[in-house]
C-alpha cells in the first residue's frame, strides 16, 4: 500500500497478490482464495476541514478502493480471507467531527478473475474488472450521543444488476434498510448495541437464468459460477 499526499489531495494504491501453493486436481479452489497480481487500489481522494466555509469536514474521493461501512456488517473489507473485495467508483463524506457524519458512495463492485478452476489452477493471469450491469449504492447518516451517551446509524442499501452482452445474471435488486443504536465502550460504564437491517429484494428464477446462460454460452454471474437454486 502506497500513498502521497500533497495539500488538500491523496493519491493512493495498493497491489495484492494471493495465491495457493501444493494445490492440485482435487483442492475445492476459488477466487475467494486466490487473486494473483492484481491492483486492489487506485484511487484519488480530495478533502477539506472546511468545506465552502462552513467548518464541515469533507471529503470526496473516486477510483478503484475497498470500503468499510458502520460497524461493517454489511459491507467491510475482509480482514480473515485471502483476497478482498474491491469497487470502482466515487465515494463522500461530510461530517461535523464529534456530531454527525453523512456518507454516500455509487460503485461498480470489481469480479475477481480468471473465476474458472482450471484457469486458476493453472495460475494464469488476468487483470480483475467492472461490470456496468451492476451496481452498489449507499446513503449513510450517524449521529452521536443521540439518548444516554449513545450514537446512532441509519443507512439504506441497494444493489441493482442487469444483463450483460456476455453475461447471464439473475436481474437481481436488493434494497436493504436498517439502523444501528450503540454506546462505545468505556472502563466502568455500561454499554451496549442493538442492530436491525430489513431486506427487501427481487431476481430472476433459477430455471429462467439456466436457459439465458445456456443459450447465450455463458455460465457466471459477476460474482462467480451461478447459484441455482431457489429461494
Amino acid at each position: 500500500m502506497l500513498e502521497a499526499t500533497f495539500a488538500s489531495w491523496r493519491v493512493g494504491g495498493e497491489f495484492i497478490d494471493s495465491r495457493l501453493a501444493l494445490d492440485d486436481s482435487g483442492t475445492p479452489i476459488d477466487t475467494t482464495q486466490v487473486n494473483e497480481a492484481e491492483l486492489l487500489q487506485a484511487y484519488a481522494a480530495w478533502n477539506t476541514k472546511n468545506f465552502l466555509g462552513s467548518d464541515l469536514s469533507a471529503e470526496f474521493k473516486g477510483g478503484r478502493q475497498t470500503i468499510d461501512l458502520g460497524f461493517r456488517r454489511l459491507v467491510a473489507r475482509n480482514a480473515f480471507r485471502n483476497t478482498i473485495n474491491t469497487f470502482t467508483g466515487l465515494n463522500f463524506m461530510f461530517e461535523a467531527p464529534g456530531q454527525w457524519q453523512a456518507r454516500s458512495f455509487f460503485v461498480l463492485p470489481v469480479t475477481r478473475l480468471p473465476d474458472t478452476v482450471s484457469d486458476i489452477v493453472s495460475d494464469e493471469v488476468e487483470f480483475d474488472e467492472e461490470s456496468f450491469n451492476t451496481y452498489f449504492s449507499a446513503l449513510f447518516l450517524r449521529r452521536d450521543h443521540i439518548i444516554w451517551g449513545a450514537n446512532g446509524e441509519v443507512y439504506f442499501l441497494a444493489l441493482n444488476e442487469e444483463d450483460g452482452e456476455d453475461l447471464a445474471t439473475r436481474d437481481r435488486e436488493i434494497y436493504t434498510p436498517g439502523f444501528r443504536i450503540f454506546r462505545d465502550p468505556a472502563k466502568g460504564q455500561f454499554d451496549f448495541e442493538l442492530e436491525s437491517t430489513l431486506t427487501l429484494h427481487k431476481f430472476r428464477f433459477a430455471e429462467d437464468l439456466r436457459r439465458l446462460a445456456v443459450r447465450r454460452g455463458n455460465a457466471t454471474t459477476p460474482f462467480g459460477p451461478p447459484d441455482w437454486r431457489t429461494y
